[in-house]
Order: C-alpha cells, then sequence, then structure tokens
C-alpha cells in the first residue's frame, strides 16, 4: 500500500476496497443463477477496472495482468451482449454535440 508520510490512508487503499466489494457482489450475482448475468458483469468489469487501477499504481505485474486480461475478457463479453446498444448511446452522445 502507498501510505503518506504521517501513515494515513491514501486513495490506493479505498480504490482496493470499493474494487473488492465489487467483485464479491459480482460473484454472488453469478452464484444468484443466470438471471443475474448482466448484473455479474457489469459490477465485475468496474471492480476488476478498480484492481486493474490499484495494481498500476503498485506496479504489480502479476496483478497488472490478471486484472488486464479479466478486464479485457469481461469487457468482450459486455460488447457480445450488449454492443450494439453502447454503439447506439454513444452515437447519441456524440451526434448531439456535433449538431449543437
Amino acid at each position: 500500500m502507498i501510505k503518506s508520510e504521517k501513515g494515513e490512508k491514501k486513495l490506493d487503499w479505498y480504490v482496493k476496497w470499493i474494487a473488492s466489494i465489487l467483485v464479491l457482489i459480482s460473484i454472488c450475482a453469478r452464484a444468484a443463477g443466470p438471471e443475474f448475468r448482466e448484473l455479474d458483469m457489469y459490477v465485475g468489469t468496474i471492480g476488476i477496472g478498480l484492481w486493474l487501477w490499484v495494481s498500476l499504481l503498485w506496479e504489480d505485474r502479476a496483478l497488472i495482468l490478471l486484472n488486464g486480461v479479466s478486464f479485457f475478457v469481461l469487457s468482450m463479453g459486455i460488447m457480445r451482449q450488449h454492443g450494439q446498444w453502447w454503439m447506439d448511446f454513444w452515437t447519441r452522445i456524440f451526434s448531439s454535440f456535433i449538431s449543437s
């Protein structure tokens, strides 16, 4: 953990705990059944993404590899399930900026 000179907790401490809680929620959703697949994928992707950020801050190569691959795999699952919806969403956002 990155600690300040006074021993107080820094941002990475809070981020790792939020990320861990999100990953645990994702695992619980996965165990609850297939009807919670979307919750599992979205919450898991956010949690793993936060853990990837922490592992980059810590410069821990094993955690970077684990979380980087996990983030990529979960992101591809989301794109496979909801890719067209996300493309339409971002197209609407950008077209509103361009037409203004």
